[in-house]
């Protein structure tokens, strides 16, 4: 059974991003254990922050990322309107200019990628 908040899509998304983790340490040929996997979510993705934590403490069995954390950063969502200019933070997702009511563009919010895997120094 699927935890209470979770979603499929989330399974989907986590799979990617455990893929991406565990690509980078074997691109680097790294094969100790890693201690944190850091993820950028924008505020404009459809992606719930609690349900990737579920799905990533079941598919980081038996890999490299074992006993890995998952840090979470999230990203605003920024928009500008390139018809008065204005560059905008709202607090709900909006493709509309608060101030002329224009179409938007996004500006960040849409992010969701892996931007780094830490690995504790063997040296230490």
């Amino acid at each position: 059974m699927i935890g209470e908040g979770t979603s499929v899509h989330e399974l989907g998304i986590c799979r990617s991003l455990i893929d991406v983790a565990l690509g980078a340490l074997a691109d680097r040929g790294i094969t100790a254990p890693a201690e944190r996997v850091n993820v950028e979510i924008g505020r404009f993705t459809s992606v719930v922050p609690d349900a990737l934590r579920f799905y990533f403490e079941i598919l980081r069995a038996d890999t490299l990322l074992e006993r890995a954390e998952l840090e979470i950063t999230s990203v605003p969502l920024r928009t500008h309107c390139p018809a008065c200019r204005v560059e905008n933070e709202p607090d709900q997702p909006s493709l509309t200019c608060p101030l002329c009511g224009g179409l938007v563009a996004i500006v960040t919010g849409r992010e969701l990628r892996v931007t780094s895997v830490d690995v504790a120094d063997a040296a230490a």
